[in-house]
């Protein structure tokens, strides 16, 4: 990705080795979370050792569960407790976190995009 230029692109259900996932959050990517991943105990001892700032939500349904159901957009509050207590922050703060991460993926996209033209 660094020999064309991308900085912001994200990794979707990421189950690689604990190097490759470092190699990840140190060149600024993202990575992207649902609920099965946090259910499966290598995945959440991976996530455990990505920093907040690195991490955007999906639901990837319907190929996931949400308990027993299908996951969809409305189960994102249960991604959001579920990290809440891995990261040990308050619900507020992993909401906020995870918009400004949104954000930021948008602006460094928006920069490549411009770059791209120059």
């Amino acid at each position: 990705l660094r020999s064309y230029s991308i900085s912001a692109s994200t990794f979707h259900w990421f189950s690689g080795t604990q190097s490759v996932l470092r190699k990840i959050v140190d060149s600024g990517h993202f990575l992207s979370i649902n609920s099965a991943m946090l259910s499966n105990g290598r995945a959440r001892a991976l996530l455990a050792n990505v920093p907040p700032s690195s991490c955007l939500l999906e639901t990837d349904g319907p190929y996931t569960m949400t308990g027993r159901e299908k996951s969809r957009p409305a189960h994102i509050h249960h991604l959001v407790k579920e990290l809440s207590g891995l990261w040990n922050k308050s619900i507020e703060d992993v909401h906020e976190q995870i918009g400004n991460n949104f954000k930021s993926m948008l602006h460094r996209l928006e920069e490549e995009r411009i770059a791209s033209r120059r």
